[in-house]
């Protein structure tokens, strides 16, 4: 496929994955939302902290391997609750972009002091290697449903060459070299 394909099936898996009014509970914006209002939370200390909702989770160490079935079924019990953190989107994500017809579908992940993100791609050449953004090809899309209020898809060679950054300084994850710093990982889901 061409990357202008893959741009196109990826903001389509986000709109429909924005659409489905998941809120996370690492965003405190949404951790608000969830409360009720500002006005239920000041003095409370919940706006800094994680885990007031109830979300479908995923453990890492038993994801790579998890057959298609697996992934639909933790997808889907965060569409029913509407609750779930990056990892729940990327899938619902993924999912959406293989439903499209679009592949390769990877999920990736990686992991840095203090922080953890998950992500699903659309394109990434075969030869790609974990560690080395730039073998990921010409055609790849990170697609993000997680970040920003509505979800992000971006070329990788728009990350390598500064043109977009990914996430936010904060959690020291905005630079193709922070990122490939993580150590990351990834599966074929489609």
């Amino acid at each position: 496929m061409t990357l202008a394909r893959n741009l196109e099936i990826a903001e389509s898996a986000i709109s429909n994955v924005s659409k489905l009014g998941i809120i996370s509970s690492n965003k405190i914006t949404h951790r608000i939302k969830a409360s009720g209002g500002i006005q239920n939370v000041i003095g409370t200390g919940q706006g800094m902290r994680t885990g007031i909702l109830g979300v479908a989770g995923i453990d890492l160490q038993t994801l790579r391997g998890m057959p298609p079935a697996g992934l639909r079924l933790t997808a889907g019990r965060a569409a029913l609750s509407k609750s779930g953190n990056c990892g729940e989107l990327a899938m619902l994500a993924a999912i959406d972009m293989i439903d499209t017809g679009g592949t390769p579908v990877h999920l990736m992940w990686f992991t840095t002091p203090g922080y953890d993100h998950m992500w699903a791609t659309i394109g990434v050449h075969t030869g790609w290697q974990a560690d080395n953004i730039r073998s990921w090809g010409a055609e790849a899309v990170w697609v993000d449903p997680w970040q920003t209020d509505g979800g992000i898809a971006f070329s990788i060679e728009d990350f390598v060459a500064g043109k977009v950054r990914n996430l936010n300084a904060i959690f020291n994850c905005n630079t193709i070299e922070r990122v490939e710093a993580g150590g990351i990982q990834g599966m074929v889901v489609g």
